[in-house]
Parts: structure tokens; sequence; C-alpha cells
């Protein structure tokens, strides 16, 4: 991934983990600060919850990495002479549709962030 496509999918990273903080601001405001009797959470009080939760959560995955690097190195000589540069250009293939993967999957974040706000805000408006 070249370093502007990186720099877009940390942007858009970003924007979502902001539409994040801001769907669990409502969410918490809207039903766990009366239910609990707590007080409401500003947006950046809500930011520090959710970095903190991604602190907690976060689990970087070196073997795995490692285990890629090894098969990347080994993968070409376990191929016949015939079938390698078939097989490379497939793994290339796949490599480079990753930021599409990555964006289909912030934008179901996205999604789902989405659905839980409004019906949040169905609930805490004509249910609650």
């Amino acid at each position: 991934m070249g370093a502007k496509k990186g720099m877009m999918m940390f942007t858009i990273t970003m924007l979502m983990h902001f539409y994040t903080t801001f769907v669990l601001q409502s969410l918490w405001n809207w039903f766990v600060a009366g239910v609990l009797n707590l007080p409401h959470i500003s947006y950046w009080e809500t930011y520090g919850i959710v970095l903190i939760i991604n602190l907690l959560t976060y689990s970087p995955s070196f073997k795995d990495d490692q285990r890629w690097k090894w098969l990347e190195i080994i993968l070409p000589r376990c191929i016949p002479a015939g079938f390698q540069t078939e097989v490379m250009a497939e793994i290339q293939a796949e490599k480079d549709n990753l930021s599409f993967e990555i964006g289909t999957m912030i934008f179901g974040v996205a999604v789902g962030n989405t659905v839980s706000l409004v019906l949040g805000w169905g609930v805490h408006t004509f249910l609650v």
C-alpha cells in the first residue's frame, strides 16, 4: 500500500473513530446516564473512554505477521516453475484488493454505528 493510500486509510479510520465516539456519547447520555443516575458525559470524555477501550482490546499479532513473512519466502520455492508467475500474480491481486477490503470493513463499521444511533434515537425519542 502506497503512502498516499495509507494516509487516506488513516484519515478515514480516524473519522470513523470520531463518529464512533459521537454514537457512544449519544447512547450513553440517552440510556446509561439516566438509568444509573450518572452525569452526562462530554464528547471528549467519551473519546477518552474509546481510547481506553481500544488500548485494552488491541492485541498486535506479531506471530501471525511473522508467519506471513515466512510463507512469502517459502511459497515461491514450493510452486512448480510453470505456475509461479500465475500464482504470484494472484497473490499480488489479493494484496492490491486489500484497500478495498479495509474500505469495506470501515464502511461496515459506519453502517453498524449508524444503525445503533438511529435505533437508539428512536427508542430514546419514542419509547423512553
